[in-house]
């Protein structure tokens, strides 16, 4: 039987490169005048189909912590090949 202490280690029982940093996150409601609140993700392919329902949670991550800049690393997408109604602009902005 899987331990589950080993199998979901604590952030005290993590390597250093495996711990979060940073500030934590604050949601849109919660957002100081005057800050500046960029995210980053490594999102492992974008979904090629747009009602995948990876979509909404990138969605909805992005738009609930209100930031001010989202980078988003391996895509694994060529956007030109999608037709146009499947386009990163038309998935995000509708």
């Amino acid at each position: 039987m899987p331990n589950a202490s080993h199998d979901n280690p604590s952030d005290d029982e993590q390597p250093a490169w495996r711990k979060p940093w940073g500030d934590a996150l604050i949601s849109s409601v919660e957002k100081p005048s005057g800050t500046f609140q960029v995210g980053f993700l490594n999102i492992n392919s974008w979904p090629k189909d747009p009602f995948d329902p990876k979509n909404k949670q990138l969605q909805s991550l992005i738009n609930n912590h209100d930031f001010d800049a989202f980078a988003m690393t391996e895509m694994n997408r060529y956007w030109p090949a999608l037709p146009m109604q499947d386009r990163l602009y038309e998935r995000t902005f509708k």
